[in-house]
């Protein structure tokens, strides 16, 4: 709130708290983040975890920004080291 009496509400936006969002809405006594997929929280400045056990055969999976990447042991591969390669 801002003003000589505190009537007027502030727009909580223009300090850009959101980090990666689509856009900031300003609400009455605060302000809303619409964040882009893959980012979560208050100000979207927490990384979502994609990765849920999808890779296979030991693959170790990495987490991306709205994604994830298998990394596959020897001998697999494919997009969750479904195939198995010939060496």
């Amino acid at each position: 709130w801002v003003g000589a009496t505190c009537q007027l509400d502030a727009n909580e936006c223009e300090g850009k708290p959101c980090l990666n969002a689509f856009s900031c809405k300003n609400l009455i006594g605060g302000y809303y983040c619409d964040c882009i997929p893959g980012w979560k929280g208050i100000n979207c400045h927490i990384n979502v975890n994609d990765c849920r056990g999808q890779c296979q055969h030991g693959g170790t999976c990495k987490d991306l920004v709205n994604g994830y990447q298998c990394v596959c042991p020897r001998g697999f591969g494919g997009r969750h080291c479904e195939l198995e390669r010939d060496e």
